[in-house]
C-alpha cells in the first residue's frame, strides 16, 4: 500500500508539471503568436510610414521645385544688372532670399533722362512676401507709366503705391483686415542736373560723402494702412557730388542673430553703418562680397532671419 501511495503521488506530481508546462508552452506559443502578430503590424505601420515619408518628400521635392520657378519669376520682373548699369554704372545689389524666394525686392526705371530706383521690405518672407513683392513691382510699373518726367518726384509716388496698396488689400483700418504692406527706400536720380530725389517708407537713405556719413530721414509709416499716417511723404532733394556713395537697405542685415561669447545678439543698425563706412571706399563688387562674407560670418550656425537686401550706388 505504501508502494502505491508513493506511486499515486509521483504520477499525480508528474501530471502537475505536466500540466503547468503545458500552461507554460501554451502561453508561450500565444505570445509568440502576440509578438509575430505586433511585428507584422510594427512592419505594416513602418512600410506605411516609409511610403508616407517617400510621398512627403516626393511632394516636398514637388512644392520646391514650384518655388524655384516662382523665383524664376520674381527675378525676371526685377530689372536686370545691365539695366541698372545704364543708369547707375557704379552700383551693386546684394540681396539674400531667407526661402529661396523674398520679400525684399529692387525695382528701377528709366523717366525720361531720369533714373527710379527702390529698395524695398515687404511684410513677411518666403511666398506671402514674394507675392507682396510682385504686387509692389506691379504697381510701380503702372505709377511710372503715368507721371510726368519734368514734374516727377520721389515723394508723389509713394501715395500713390500706398493707395493701390490698400485698395487691393481692402484696406480701411478694421481689426479683422489683412495688414500687410512695405517699407521702402525710392530714389529719382537726375544725371544731368546731379541731382537725387528720396522718399522714404519707414527706410532710410545713407549717404557717406568725404569720408563722412548722414542719415537722410524717412517718414515713419509703411506703405500700407497704418493708423494717424499722413497724406504725404517728405520729398528729400540734394545735389550728389562725384564719389558721393548711397545705401539703401532692408532690416534683415542689422536684425540678424549671431553668437556674441555664447548669447544670441543681433547685429544692429548701429554695427552695420560702422561697417558701411569701413567698406565704402571699395568697389562695388568688393563691398558686396564683403558684405556677404560679413553677415555669414555673424550668424554663423544660426538660421537667417530674414530677407536681407542692401543696395549700393556711388555717383
Amino acid at each position: 500500500n505504501h508502494r502505491l501511495l508513493v506511486a499515486w503521488i509521483a504520477i499525480l506530481v508528474f501530471l502537475i508539471m505536466l500540466f503547468v508546462i503545458a500552461r507554460f508552452y501554451i502561453a508561450k506559443k500565444r505570445d509568440n503568436k502576440k509578438l509575430e502578430e505586433q511585428n507584422i503590424a510594427i512592419k505594416k505601420a513602418s512600410d506605411e510610414i516609409s511610403a508616407q515619408k517617400e510621398e512627403i518628400s516626393a511632394q516636398n521635392m514637388k512644392i520646391i521645385e514650384s518655388i524655384k520657378y516662382a523665383q524664376n519669376i520674381q527675378r525676371a520682373v526685377m530689372p536686370p544688372v545691365e539695366y541698372f548699369e545704364q543708369y547707375l554704372p557704379d552700383h551693386f545689389i546684394l540681396l539674400k532670399p531667407r526661402d529661396i524666394v523674398s520679400g525684399d525686392f529692387y525695382w528701377g526705371t528709366h523717366l525720361g533722362d531720369k533714373f527710379i530706383y527702390t529698395a524695398a521690405d515687404c511684410t513677411g518672407h518666403g511666398v506671402p512676401g514674394a507675392f507682396m513683392s510682385l504686387l509692389g513691382i506691379s504697381f510701380l510699373n503702372e505709377i511710372a507709366m503715368r507721371m510726368d518726367p519734368d514734374t516727377a518726384t520721389a515723394g508723389e509716388i509713394l501715395p500713390q503705391l500706398r493707395a493701390n496698396v490698400m485698395t487691393y488689400l481692402r484696406q480701411s483700418g478694421k481689426e479683422d483686415e489683412q495688414k500687410d504692406g512695405m517699407d521702402m527706400a525710392l530714389c529719382i536720380y537726375d544725371r544731368e542736373a546731379s541731382q537725387l530725389q528720396f522718399a522714404g517708407a519707414n527706410n532710410p537713405l545713407l549717404l557717406i560723402r568725404n569720408g563722412e556719413m548722414t542719415q537722410i530721414a524717412p517718414d515713419e509709416m509703411p506703405i500700407g494702412y497704418y493708423e494717424g499716417q499722413a497724406d504725404h511723404f517728405t520729398n528729400h532733394v540734394m545735389d550728389v557730388h562725384i564719389g558721393d556713395m548711397t545705401y539703401m537697405f532692408s532690416d534683415g542685415y542689422a536684425d540678424q542673430f549671431g553668437l556674441v561669447n555664447g548669447k544670441k545678439k543681433k547685429y544692429l543698425i548701429k554695427r552695420f553703418r560702422e561697417f558701411l563706412m569701413e567698406i565704402h571706399d571699395l568697389d562695388m563688387e568688393t563691398q558686396k562680397q564683403r558684405l556677404n562674407d560679413n553677415l555669414e560670418q555673424w550668424r554663423g550656425n544660426i538660421k537667417q532671419l530674414d530677407d536681407v537686401l542692401v543696395f549700393g550706388a556711388r555717383f
